[in-house]
């Protein structure tokens, strides 16, 4: 979980950290990955950004094992929005958690490292 704290923080820096908690939820968050969203631009972009930035950068910096995910080199962003959806969807009682947290959660389910 050192990881997803450390994902959190770079992320936070760009919020009030009194809102931030609750901006970077499960249920607050998951409305811009939606596919199609009714989500404003900006919470579409800060799905697409989280997500793309956990897609890029934990395969290549987790060092734990339990941190780790390998998703297959043609996944793409749209993809893992999905699977993080899905898992996100699948779990109500989380969705007062950070999405970054469920999202690596459903990314190590969907492609865990051989």
């Amino acid at each position: 979980m050192k990881l997803a704290t450390a994902t959190m923080i770079a992320i936070l820096a760009m919020a009030p950290v009194a809102r931030a908690e609750e901006k970077f939820s499960a249920n607050s968050l998951t409305a811009g990955c939606r596919t199609p969203s009714t989500a404003s631009h900006y919470d579409q972009g800060l799905c697409t950004g989280t997500v793309a930035g956990l897609l890029i950068l934990v395969p290549v910096i987790a060092h734990a094992p339990g941190e780790r995910f390998c998703p297959p080199l043609q996944a793409t962003v749209g993809q893992a929005m999905q699977i993080a959806v899905r898992y996100i969807d699948a779990r109500p009682a989380r969705w007062h958690e950070m999405f970054v947290d469920l999202a690596l959660e459903a990314f190590r389910e969907a492609w865990p490292c051989r």
